[in-house]
């Protein structure tokens, strides 16, 4: 309408008789990929471009598509979400990933007030694969993501109000990559500073620079409360040096709770009891694997980049004790027994904060094992 009529500034009807999903891929600009199926529905559009009053429904038409980051295929054969004058409606929305488990959406969405619209939805879930991706994906985490979940979800979408559970199932291997920090020659600008040392300031030239530290947060108003659960065969790597090939893997079991303050500041608390994995340790042409020991463990205290470890690995090297202990040995002639070849324990102690762990090694031999020397 020209002129305002009846309180409209327009009067559409809206038939998606057949919309091809696979037209979509192209506007997302990478984000989905591989999508077939259709989207069909009929829409009454009335209302102003500030407020507009959308009625009618849209349904899935065996819709297919894949999120390109999380390398995630997710089916939608036949849902249907309901448009009414208070917002969306979702009855038993449901999200199958490419091993037939579905997550289930209820509840709706208000949006009389577009931009401060409120969500009130209940998302369950049983063995889905939310993520199911490779390093060519996404660089920073990848891998299989398997879990179940029980969660509330109401207040806006950039603050949201969430509470529940959420189960990190066995077939999870999820890998997250730390980011490189090492200085890269990426461009001429920072690499040679020249100083005049006639310049009044030049007491500044030794002053350390200080350092923004990024630190993990939502926007101010969230409020999520959520208790994690981990499945004791669920496998997870940390990539602590990308250059070097240094990384941590860990199995293990756990009960730890995520929460958002309100401030939008995450906290992870709780204990994640190791049952097994592996340390790989690379220091110039030197690749060792240690084992972790059952019983060693990592702890959350808040901020979940500053979690602290308490981890015992050892790698085991098949090695003659001779040159070590040739000096102290008094009868030469015992000598010969030293070339023979023991299976020492090489330990290796990992402590504090896990992205920056501090290491110490020790060197023993077995217990209950009996050696044809003596090695007090």
């Amino acid at each position: 309408y020209l002129q305002n009529t009846n309180g409209n500034d327009f009067d559409f009807m809206l038939a998606l008789k057949a919309l091809n999903m696979q037209t979509v891929d192209g506007v997302t600009f990478g984000k989905l990929k591989n999508s077939s199926g259709y989207l069909r529905g009929d829409l009454h559009i009335q209302g102003t471009v500030h407020a507009p009053l959308i009625t009618g429904e849209l349904r899935t038409d065996q819709m297919v598509t894949t999120v390109s980051m999380l390398n995630a295929y997710f089916k939608m054969p036949s849902e249907k979400i309901t448009f009414t004058k208070d917002g969306l409606r979702f009855e038993n929305f449901r999200i199958y990933d490419s091993s037939g488990n579905n997550a289930t959406i209820t509840g709706s969405v208000a949006t009389n007030d577009l931009p401060n619209m409120t969500m009130d939805l209940h998302v369950t879930a049983k063995n889905w694969r939310a993520l199911h991706s490779t390093s060519g994906d996404n660089k920073t985490y990848y891998g299989d993501l398997l879990l179940s979940t029980n969660l509330n979800i109401k207040g806006s979408p950039s603050a949201p109000d969430v509470d529940g559970s959420l189960n990190i199932l066995k077939g999870t291997k999820a890998t997250y990559v730390m980011p490189e920090t090492a200085p890269q020659i990426e461009s001429h600008e920072g690499i040679v500073k020249f100083f005049s040392m006639k310049d009044t300031a030049r007491y500044r030239i030794l002053k350390p620079e200080k350092k923004d530290t990024t630190k993990m947060k939502f926007a101010a108003g969230s409020n999520i409360n959520v208790n994690i659960g981990i499945d004791k065969s669920a496998e997870f790597s940390v990539v602590i040096d990308k250059a070097s090939g240094d990384f941590l893997k860990v199995r293990g079991d756990g009960a730890l709770k995520a929460s958002v303050t309100p401030d939008g500041n995450v906290g992870i608390t709780g204990t994640y009891q190791l049952h097994g994995g592996e340390y790989q340790l690379n220091y110039n042409f030197i690749k060792r694997l240690f084992k972790i020991q059952d019983g060693s463990s990592i702890t959350f205290a808040g901020d979940p980049s500053k979690m602290q470890a308490n981890i015992t690995a050892i790698y085991v090297a098949d090695v003659a004790p001779y040159d070590l202990v040739q000096q102290d040995i008094p009868d030469q002639s015992q000598l010969n027994y030293y070339k023979e070849r023991l299976p020492f324990d090489v330990v290796l102690n990992i402590r504090g904060q896990v992205l920056h762990p501090s290491l110490t090694f020790n060197i023993t031999l077995p217990d209950n094992t009996v050696f044809p020397i003596s090695y007090d």
